[in-house]
C-alpha cells in the first residue's frame, strides 16, 4: 500500500494487489482491514490489479453501487462464506449466513431478504431444496446457485426451483458485485 499525493489537496491511497487469487482466505481480512482504514481517514481508494477483479471490487462500493439491502448466504465452507459476506457488507447490504440446509430454511421462515446466494451442495441436503423452499413460501426474491458442481442438475430442475442464474466457483468478484447491483 502507497500514499500518492492527489490533485485538490485529496489523498489517494493506491493498493496494488499482485495475484489477487493467491491469497485465498486472507483476502477476506485484507479486504476489511483496508476499507475500514481507508474510512476511518476518509480516503478515496485507486487500486492496481491485473485481473481487474479488485477494481471492480472497489469501484462497486460507491454510489449506485449494490441495490440488494438483505442478503441471505449459504455456504457450508467457512472461508467462502467470509468472503462472500465481505463483498456482500463492504458493497452496502446487510447479511445472514447459514451453513447448511437446515439453517438457511430457518432464516428464510424468520426474515425477509432480498437475494439468496445459495451453495448447491451443503452437507445435509443440496441447494435445490433450499431454492424450492423459496418458491413454495411465494416468495420472488431472486435465488443465485454458486457451485464448482452446476452440472449435477439438469436445466429443468434449475428451472422448477427457479433459480435465477447460476455461477460456476471459483467464481470472480466482479460477478458477485455484478449481481448485488442488478438484484
Amino acid at each position: 500500500v502507497a500514499r500518492v499525493p492527489a490533485a485538490c489537496g485529496e489523498t489517494t491511497i493506491t493498493v496494488v494487489m499482485e495475484n489477487l487469487r493467491s491469497l485465498e482466505g486472507s483476502i477476506s481480512t485484507l479486504l476489511k482491514t483496508v476499507l475500514r482504514r481507508g474510512d476511518e481517514l476518509g480516503l478515496r481508494f485507486d487500486v492496481v490489479d491485473g485481473s481487474g477483479c479488485a477494481a471492480a471490487f472497489f469501484s462497486a462500493l460507491g454510489p449506485g453501487g449494490a441495490r440488494a439491502r438483505h442478503v441471505l448466504i449459504v455456504e457450508d465452507h467457512e472461508d467462502s462464506q467470509e468472503f462472500l459476506k465481505t463483498l456482500v457488507e463492504s458493497a452496502g447490504c446487510t447479511c445472514a449466513c447459514a451453513g447448511t440446509a437446515r439453517e438457511a430454511m430457518e432464516l428464510l421462515d424468520r426474515d425477509r431478504f432480498d437475494l439468496v446466494l445459495l451453495d448447491m451442495v451443503l452437507p445435509d441436503a443440496d441447494g435445490l431444496q433450499v431454492a424450492e423452499r423459496v418458491r413454495e413460501k411465494k416468495l420472488s426474491l431472486p435465488v443465485i446457485a454458486l457451485s464448482a458442481y452446476l452440472d449435477r442438475f439438469d436445466e429443468a430442475s434449475y428451472a422448477r426451483a427457479r433459480i435465477r442464474k447460476r455461477i460456476s466457483k471459483p467464481y470472480r468478484v466482479k460477478d458477485i458485485l455484478d449481481l448485488l447491483a442488478a438484484n
